[in-house]
């Protein structure tokens, strides 16, 4: 994943971004036509954060400028999922991931739309190999 502060409606220098990258290992509960997604992991995060307030410029828009830091650092990455499916090959639903670390904690929320059946397709692959 990758973030960048746009400062769309206050403008603060320099411009927050950071770059995530994650493995994650989880499993799911399904509730009928509704699944629970569950997944932790390792995850790495690097980029630049705005630390100490400098200047505050109010004349006719308003500016922010901040001293910055950059940092990389390794952190426990985790994602939870709540989907509602409401065809076999279809799902719609909403996630939160984050990365918990010591220099940045992320937390993402996110919507989801998945398509394929490529679980199913994946077993009955499984099983042709395994004969």
């Amino acid at each position: 994943m990758q973030f960048k502060d746009d400062g769309f409606l206050l403008s603060k220098v320099p411009e927050e971004h950071n770059k995530q990258f994650g493995i994650l290992f989880g499993s799911y509960t399904n509730f009928g036509k509704c699944r629970v997604q569950y997944q932790a992991g390792a995850g790495t995060i690097a980029g630049l954060k705005r630390t100490k307030l400098l200047e505050k410029n109010n004349f006719i828009w308003p500016i922010e400028y901040y001293e910055s830091k950059n940092y990389s650092t390794l952190g426990l990455a985790t994602r939870i999922g709540f989907k509602y499916i409401p065809f076999t090959f279809m799902s719609v639903g909403i996630d939160v991931m984050s990365n918990l670390n010591n220099e940045k904690i992320d937390l993402s929320p996110m919507l989801s739309f998945n398509l394929g059946l490529l679980r199913q397709k994946a077993k009955r692959l499984m099983k042709i190999l395994l004969i």
